[in-house]
């Protein structure tokens, strides 16, 4: 079910996006921000990580935005909270509209989720799944059974997925969908 689910999530991306090339678009600001980030060359699991989060955070819509319900706001290709974004030492949060800000912000934030995955070993999750849930809930936390807390949507059927395995979904497709593209490819 997972991979049919990821399978219509890419038909329906593709349609919508017919003129953006997944594997391409915004390499050269993902791979320059990773790397200085991290202080080394990224992984390709960390550059599609990022692009899984972009495609459904704004579908790379660099103007998008999205009016939270308790009044925040998150903006541009990563929508990072406007909140989150002044934390980190953004004074113009609508400065995120430049995909170079909004790569900038959402890619330090993503990592700090990563590190924070990383460090908590609770659950049968990848570390994928644990950042996702923790970049879309603002920490990484779960339900007395021992599932993730995030965002689940209604897919039809009266089942529900979450973000976590959403992101963790479109990470795979672009893993399966740019397999032929090396890291120096993504990153020239």
């Amino acid at each position: 079910m997972k991979t049919l689910f990821a399978l219509a999530i890419t038909m329906l991306s593709l349609a919508t996006h017919a003129n953006i090339n997944r594997c391409e678009v915004h390499n050269k600001l993902i791979c320059q921000t990773l790397k200085a980030e991290i202080g080394s060359a990224p992984t390709k699991e960390m550059i599609f990580f990022i692009k899984a989060i972009v495609e459904k955070e704004s579908g790379w819509d660099e103007m998008s935005s999205r009016q939270e319900p308790d009044g925040r706001v998150s903006y541009g290709l990563m929508h990072v909270l406007d909140t989150t974004a002044t934390e980190m030492g953004l004074s113009n949060p609508k400065a995120m509209y430049k995909a170079e800000i909004s790569l900038r912000y959402g890619i330090r934030y993503a990592l700090k989720k990563i590190k924070e995955a990383q460090s908590k070993p609770r659950g049968n999750f990848s570390v994928w799944r644990k950042a996702a849930a923790g970049y879309n809930a603002g920490s990484i936390r779960y339900r007395a059974n021992g599932t993730l807390i995030c965002h689940s949507e209604d897919i039809g059927g009266g089942k529900r997925l979450g973000y976590d395995e959403a992101i963790e979904n479109l990470q795979k497709h672009f893993l399966q969908e740019c397999r032929h593209w090396s890291i120096q490819m993504l990153c020239k």
